[in-house]
């Protein structure tokens, strides 16, 4: 048990090495992200969707369903944002391409919420890579 031990120290000692990492780029990888910026501009708008929790007339109703969402949900808080659109005040969250790709935020947040639902969206394509690095569902 002993000799089994200090196999075990020796080998992570030994390769431990000086504690640098070297990562090699694949050969055209440059070329194909400037491509992928071409072809994609982060500026440009798109077609996508969000998740509606909820709807409502009276902004302080709105305001405290807000607090709550933020209460029971804290790692969504930064990306959650409210809307007037006459004569509704609105909350809502996500930055998603595709409808398929709300889903799992939308059946968590039904939990809660259960008059949530999926909403036509337009963003800029940096804002939906954004908020998938913020969320990891």
């Amino acid at each position: 048990m002993r000799i089994l031990f200090v196999i075990c120290v020796i080998a992570f000692v030994s390769g431990r090495g000086n504690g640098q990492v070297t990562m090699e780029e694949p050969v055209g990888i440059e070329r194909v992200l400037s491509d992928y910026a071409r072809l994609f501009p982060l500026e440009e708008e798109v077609q996508g969707w969000s998740i509606l929790v909820a709807l409502n007339r009276d902004r302080r109703k709105i305001d405290e369903l807000k607090r709550d969402f933020r209460y029971r949900f804290p790692e969504y808080s930064e990306n959650l944002e409210w809307q007037f659109d006459n004569p509704h005040y609105k909350i809502i969250i996500g930055a998603f391409e595709s409808r398929v790709d709300a889903l799992p935020l939308l059946e968590k947040i039904r939990k809660k919420y259960p008059g949530a639902f999926e909403v036509k969206n337009t963003f800029r394509r940096d804002e939906i890579i954004k908020f998938h690095r913020r969320i990891q569902l």
